[in-house]
């Protein structure tokens, strides 16, 4: 979801090795084995320290896994809220729509 931006990104370390290997695979199974080789033995902590310093941070994307997975968890506490006498039923102008659970089990 952010192959443009991390194809164009200055830097070093997972940063240019994530930038080598999209411009060297040929298509997404080599660019997937390349950059889970790469993320084994880089440097994670430095790439997300690279990652907040980003001059337009909201180029950067949130994976679809992550999004559909934080508004699966605020529907779960909304559920809660309600149940518990914490506040009233209030009708989300956005819902998720159904297909989107990720999976999780209330």
């Amino acid at each position: 979801e952010n192959l443009a931006l991390f194809a164009g990104l200055e830097g070093t370390g997972l940063i240019a090795k994530f930038r080598q290997a999209i411009s060297e695979s040929a298509d997404s199974a080599a660019l997937g084995a390349a950059l889970k080789e790469q993320l084994k033995g880089g440097n994670k902590a430095e790439f997300a320290l690279d990652l907040l310093e980003l001059e337009d941070p909201i180029a950067l994307a949130s994976p679809t896994y992550i999004r559909l997975g934080l508004s699966w968890l605020a529907q779960q506490l909304e559920h809660k809220q309600v149940e518990l006498g914490i506040v009233r039923a209030v009708e989300n102008p956005n819902p998720a729509p159904a297909d989107d659970n990720p999976g999780m089990a209330a």
